[in-house]
């Protein structure tokens, strides 16, 4: 728990990975069971199993958090130890993915999402988000399958909250909206930011996955108030990127009008749903791609020039906040 509150809030690791020496706990060697086989472990067994990849993951998490975004490894101007240490983790990312044990069938309900295939599957493509996040916020750095690795990521990640939050009884924890408002986020960044993430990616398409992202922050906001300022700042920054890909299926020149501060009527109210989201507690990430989003103009979309390379370094710091 530790180690994900520490990547939720960016903060550094209390426990560094390699100064814990505890095995972990013992468990029947069930990894390559046949469904028969498991089936007939007792429970226990079963939960010891999803409990032991669930340690595993999140010490993998905690390596990521370390080798990409401690203040050394920023500090990397060159990108290339960054670059390594991505496929590494990677590595080690997948074959945990192939590790994950056969869950047996329950009778009823889930106890947890996270204790579930999707869940799993989630947790995969959040740290596929971890891995590769890094590189799109410095887009010109970024790799074309960076963009792609991180659009696809979240996309599934917003589909599988979707499926589990929409009419299923689901507690809405702050883990859940943290991981569901920054792959919202990164999915429209992605947008922005890659002339070839809209040219190759359907306006139905990314109309499906607002929605799933808006209709689950509309469900959770209800009841938690919390969430109520992500539903609304998502809401608005998805129906600008619906327009901007509007306009330019449709042969418009330069960017719908919300994008300048001079005539967007709604500046004030974002600016009072940004104030309002630190006090969910919710780490700088958010924060930082935010004030990417409404601050800048995506690549390749100025007005009269619509090859016009982007400047990666004035993403990252044009702040409308500030």
């Amino acid at each position: 728990m530790e180690n994900a509150a520490a990547v939720m809030l960016g903060r550094p690791i209390s426990l560094p990975d390699e100064e814990v020496d505890v095995e972990y706990p013992d468990i029947i060697d069930d990894w390559s069971s046949t469904e028969g086989a498991l089936a007939s472990l007792t429970k226990p067994t079963v939960a010891m199993s999803m409990a032991v990849h669930g340690f595993r993951y999140r010490r993998l998490l905690g390596r990521i958090h370390t080798s990409l975004y401690s203040k050394r490894a920023l500090a990397d101007v060159t990108g290339n130890s960054a670059a390594v240490s991505i496929e590494l983790l990677r590595t080690e990312l997948e074959t945990w993915k192939a590790s994950t044990p056969s869950l047996v069938p329950l009778s009823g309900q889930a106890l947890s999402f996270f204790t579930t295939k999707d869940g799993f599957d989630t947790d995969y493509y959040y740290a596929i988000l971890l891995l590769y996040r890094v590189q799109i916020i410095k887009s010109n750095e970024a790799s074309r399958s960076a963009f792609f690795n991180c659009l696809q990521a979240a996309e599934n990640i917003l589909h599988a909250y979707r499926d589990q939050f929409i009419g299923r009884p689901t507690c809405y924890t702050w883990v859940a909206l943290y991981e569901i408002i920054l792959a919202g986020l990164t999915y429209l960044h992605c947008i922005w930011t890659s002339p070839d993430i809209r040219q190759t990616t359907r306006p139905d398409q990314v109309s499906s996955v607002c929605t799933d992202c808006t209709v689950v922050l509309v469900v959770m906001a209800e009841k938690w108030a919390a969430a109520a300022p992500y539903r609304d700042i998502f809401e608005a920054l998805a129906n600008r990127t619906m327009t901007m890909i509007t306009d330019a299926r449709y042969g418009e020149s330069g960017l719908p009008s919300v994008f300048t501060e001079s005539v967007d009527p709604d500046v004030e109210t974002l600016m009072q749903w940004r104030t309002d989201i630190p006090h969910t507690g919710i780490s700088d990430e958010i924060d930082s791609l935010l004030a990417c989003l409404v601050g800048d103009q995506p690549s390749g979309m100025q007005a009269g020039n619509n090859e016009e390379s982007y400047d990666g370094d004035h993403l990252r710091n044009s702040h409308i906040w500030n």
